[in-house]
C-alpha cells in the first residue's frame, strides 16, 4: 500500500469516534514509521480535526518517562512540569477535557505509554504510536493499521525531493533523470532516501 493510502487510513481512524484511542504504526527500523507519523503531524486536516492540539514527541530507546513528561509540558508551554509530584495527573488535567492528538515516535517500552497515557477517549482524543514492538500495541488493543514499509516508485521520488530540495512537488529542471536514479538506488527505503 502506498504511503499516501496509509496516511489516509490513519487520518480516517483518527477522525472516527467509534475507534479506540490507540493507533499504531509498527515496522522495522528505517521502514518509514517516523516519516508516516511526520506526515500525519503536518497534515492540515489533522490539525483542523484536533483544533491545533497535535503534539509530537520523539521518544527513542531508554527514554525516561519523567523527561518525556517534561518535554510534553514544554510543548504545551506550561512551566508546571518542573516542580510537580504528580506530572501525569497534571498533564491529564491540562489535556483531558480537549480533543487532542499525541504522537509518540519510536516507543520501545510500555512504561512510556503508561506514563504518557493522559488523554480521554470520550472526547475523541487519540494516541498515535510508532514502534518496532507490536506487543506494545497489542496490549493496548491499538488499531495497527499499517506496518510501514517500502515506498512506491512515485512516493520514492517525492520523498527524495522533499529531503534533497525541501519541496516534494517541485520539478527539478535538468536533473530529473538524476533524481530518478538516486531515488531508485534507495529502493524505497525511507531512511535511505532521507539520508
Amino acid at each position: 500500500m502506498p504511503v499516501s493510502e496509509k496516511l489516509e487510513e490513519i487520518i480516517r481512524l483518527l477522525k472516527d469516534p467509534e475507534k479506540g484511542k490507540w493507533i499504531g504504526i509498527c515496522g522495522m527500523g528505517g521502514s518509514g514509521k517516523t516519516t508516516l507519523a511526520s506526515l500525519v503531524n503536518n497534515d492540515a486536516r489533522v490539525h483542523e480535526h484536533f483544533e491545533g492540539r497535535v503534539y509530537f514527541l520523539g521518544v527513542h530507546r531508554n527514554a525516561s518517562v519523567e523527561n518525556l513528561q517534561r518535554a510534553l509540558f514544554n510543548l504545551l508551554d506550561d512551566d508546571r512540569g518542573r516542580a510537580l509530584d504528580q506530572p501525569k495527573s497534571t498533564l491529564h488535567d491540562l489535556l483531558g477535557g480537549q480533543r487532542t492528538l499525541l504522537i509518540l515516535d519510536d516507543v520501545w517500552e510500555g512504561a512510556v505509554l503508561d506514563g504518557l497515557d493522559v488523554l480521554d477517549r470520550a472526547n475523541g482524543s487519540k494516541m498515535l504510536v510508532t514502534t518496532r514492538n507490536s506487543g506494545l500495541l497489542e496490549r493496548r488493543k491499538a488499531e495497527v493499521i499499517t506496518s510501514a514499509g517500502l515506498l512506491s516508485s512515485a512516493d520514492n521520488k517525492k520523498f527524495f525531493c522533499m529531503h534533497a530540495f525541501q519541496d516534494a512537488g517541485s520539478e527539478q529542471p535538468g536533473i530529473d533523470d538524476l533524481v530518478g536514479e538516486m531515488a531508485a538506488a534507495c529502493k524505497g527505503l525511507p531512511l535511505a532516501l532521507k539520508v
